[in-house]
């Protein structure tokens, strides 16, 4: 594991936006079920 967090970091810089795109679309999604399971109030 920690071998493989080294190499993202030294050769992965231009996955760094892929995965903050990746990680926010799947709060989103998350955020989004939420609030339709409660009816929408918090819109």
């Amino acid at each position: 594991m920690i071998n493989t967090i080294e190499v993202i970091i030294k050769t992965g810089w231009l996955y760094y936006p892929v995965v903050i795109i990746a990680v926010v679309l799947i709060v989103y999604s998350i955020i989004s079920s939420i609030n339709i399971e409660k009816g929408n109030k918090n819109v």
